[in-house]
């Protein structure tokens, strides 16, 4: 007995999926907030403070909240207390705001540069060379960007990272839509926009980051998750019979309508040139 029965929603299907997994990885534009974060209160050694308006977390000056904690055990409780930090960031562990230079600095900025130079790019390399290679391009470029800026401990590498991580992820964003959008059954694509959505994405995002606790494995678990999808279009889905026909390469579009065929299970049709617009 077939779990799924044959037709073209088994295709589909993986296209939502898949494009779900395109938004987890594009989420990636907003994970700057997690880098960034600083804890309301800090702790260096047994003196705990509140954390200036300006996040630097050395403040030698500011007023120790464990300075009536005159008892080891309560001086213990105190630091405990006060030295919890619901997720290490980027910015605590390098203490960014701390640093001339680099405080007006941000990650974000960083990474939205690289966005900037994938978005004026990517769109135009698409339509030249194909949705599918730029699409894997992107991920080629990304993912292990995204990973290895959690690799180093110097603070340029980790801002050179993030802004290569920002290339790939402005092509996933710019390609993304058009590549899977073209696969689809034009009955689904309202489906798509709607189902496959970016607040899954961020609800996805922050899972990981919850169940990560702090931002180097955030990142890791993140690429890995990421290529998932980069496995499904590598192995599974074929490019664009659109772009192809577009491109007046009728047969290739044939042939990746005969795959989308096969894996939706269902006899192949092909079309007459004539009726290819």
């Amino acid at each position: 007995m077939q779990l799924f029965k044959p037709g073209y929603y088994r295709f589909d299907i993986l296209i939502l999926l898949t494009y779900q997994m395109n938004h987890f990885f594009g989420v990636q534009q907003l994970f700057p907030i997690f880098l960034n974060h600083t804890p309301k209160t800090v702790c260096q050694g047994e003196r705990c403070y509140y954390v200036p308006k300006n996040k630097c977390m050395e403040c030698p000056d500011c007023p120790d909240l464990c300075a009536n904690a005159t008892t080891p055990a309560a001086k213990a409780e105190c630091v405990n207390k006060y030295s919890f930090a619901y997720y290490k960031s980027a910015a605590m562990e390098f203490n960014i705001y701390c640093k001339p230079g680099w405080k007006d600095f941000r990650p974000a900025f960083a990474q939205y540069f690289g966005v900037l130079v994938g978005n004026i790019i990517l769109g135009w390399v698409a339509d030249q060379i194909g949705r599918r290679k730029t699409y894997l391009l992107s991920l080629f470029i990304g993912i292990p960007a995204l990973a290895l800026s959690a690799s180093f401990d110097s603070i340029p590498l980790f801002y050179l990272l993030r802004a290569i991580t920002g290339i790939g992820i402005a092509g996933t964003q710019v390609v993304g839509w058009a590549y899977f959008s073209e696969l689809v059954s034009s009955h689904q694509r309202f489906k798509l926009r709607t189902f496959s959505n970016w607040a899954n994405g961020r609800i996805m995002l922050t899972l990981v980051c919850l169940f990560a606790g702090e931002w180097r494995l955030s990142s890791y678990l993140s690429a890995a998750i990421s290529c998932i999808k980069l496995c499904v279009v590598m192995f599974i889905l074929p490019e664009s019979h659109i772009w192809l026909r577009k491109k007046g390469r009728f047969a290739e579009s044939e042939e990746c309508r005969k795959r989308i065929a096969k894996i939706s299970g269902v006899e192949f049709e092909p079309k007459l040139r004539k009726r290819l617009v």
